[in-house]
Formats: C-alpha cells, structure tokens, sequence
C-alpha cells in the first residue's frame, strides 16, 4: 500500500462519517456500528440485459417473509428454471458460486442471502429492542 492508497482510504473513510447522522455516528463511537468497504462491480446493460426483472426478483425476495415462501417463488420465477440462470443473478447479487454448486445449493445461497440475513437482523433487532424476550418462550 502506497501513499496515494491511504489518501484514498482515509478520503472514502471521511465522506463515510460525512454521511452518517449523529445516531449513527454515536453508535460507530460506540462500537455498535461496523463499517465494510466493498469493492463495487460495473454492470453494462448489454452484458446483464435481464437487469429490471433482476430488480424485481430482488425486491419481491426481499418482500418476503420467510425462508420457504420465497424459495418457491424464485423456483416459479423464470430466472429460477436453470442453473445458469440462477448463477447468473447470483453474480449480479453479488453472491459467490463455484462450478461444483447445484442448482438447490444456488437456489439455498440466494435465499440465505436475501431473506436469510433480513430474518436473523429483525430477530436480533427484536431481542435488543425488548421486542421478544427469549425467556417467555419456555
């Protein structure tokens, strides 16, 4: 890493504080936010020329509310009909596949990613809020 790297780094680091509201920032002080850099892909249009149905499958995975119920409706969806499909908008979800990946094992990454984590962030979100206590359920 050179000198031009840290100036960068530190550079997108400082916007990054810029952005965040004094809640936000309270939080980061307090080590109740964590901060991720990813790097950011460039889609051309005429590589990826599926990208508003890759939009919509996205936004209606999101807008389920479980694990199954958006399971099926990607394997009914027509990117869910083939695997090369599937990897397809894996990649433009930015969703790591190997060659070995079933198209079950596709579908399953998919989903632990759009569903999966929003699940387990509300579930958390729930106990740390006092929405749910754990010791009620027993």
């Amino acid at each position: 890493m050179n000198k031009n790297d840290i100036i960068k780094l530190f550079s997108a680091f400082s916007g990054l504080i810029k952005q965040m509201n004094d809640e936000e920032f309270s939080a980061f002080l307090d080590g109740g936010l964590d901060i991720k850099f990813q790097q950011k892909m460039k889609i051309q249009e005429e590589n990826h020329p599926n990208i508003s149905a890759y939009d919509a499958l996205t936004k209606a995975l999101d807008a389920t509310g479980d694990r199954e119920s958006a399971r099926a409706f990607l394997l009914y969806s027509p990117m869910g009909k083939t695997r090369d499909s599937l990897e397809k908008y894996a990649k433009y979800i930015s969703i790591h596949i190997n060659k070995s990946d079933k198209k079950d094992e596709i579908v399953a990454k998919i989903i632990e990613s759009r569903v999966g984590l929003r699940l387990r962030t509300e579930a958390i979100q729930a106990v740390n809020f006092g929405c749910g206590n754990v010791s009620d359920k027993k």
